[in-house]
């Protein structure tokens, strides 16, 4: 048995007030406020809706999400790969553009087929997103110098 409880029965078994009347002078710790909450919860984020997530002139970097779409409404351009939800990501370090290009698309490739087997126009124009690569430095060392 501890102090406290100790304590606690000699109060009790004791018939004097005076010693009932005392406390111990030690706090008794109380775990009561802490029996009715619950374990705080993390909430679910609310996702970025699909959309253009770098504007036409921003700086990219190697792998950074370009664009997300549902359909084939950009089409990947040069230095830009495409995934199979229809997201761009930039290939390699830029700044990104945007132009609009005249399409010849290769019969017989599943997205084509996909997209574009119904097509009756003899001429179509579809938005393409490009990243266009920083120019390299003009510095350079002789290997036989060095």
């Amino acid at each position: 048995m501890n102090s406290v409880s100790l304590l606690k029965t000699f109060l009790h078994s004791s018939n004097t007030k005076f010693i009932t009347n005392l406390s111990p002078s030690l706090p008794l710790l109380s775990c009561e406020r802490h029996l009715g909450r619950g374990v705080s919860q993390n909430r679910r984020q609310r996702r970025r809706p699909p959309g253009l997530k770098r504007e036409d002139g921003d700086f990219v970097r190697n792998g950074e999400m370009l664009l997300q779409q549902f359909y084939l409404n950009f089409h990947p351009g040069l230095n830009v790969t495409i995934d199979g939800k229809n997201t761009l990501y930039a290939m390699r370090e830029g700044r990104v553009t945007m132009t609009c290009e005249q399409i010849n698309p290769k019969k017989g490739e599943y997205l084509v087929d996909k997209y574009y087997g119904k097509m009756s126009a003899p001429v179509v124009y579809k938005r393409f997103l490009h990243v266009i690569p920083f120019p390299q430095g003009q510095k350079f060392k002789l290997v036989e110098l060095v």
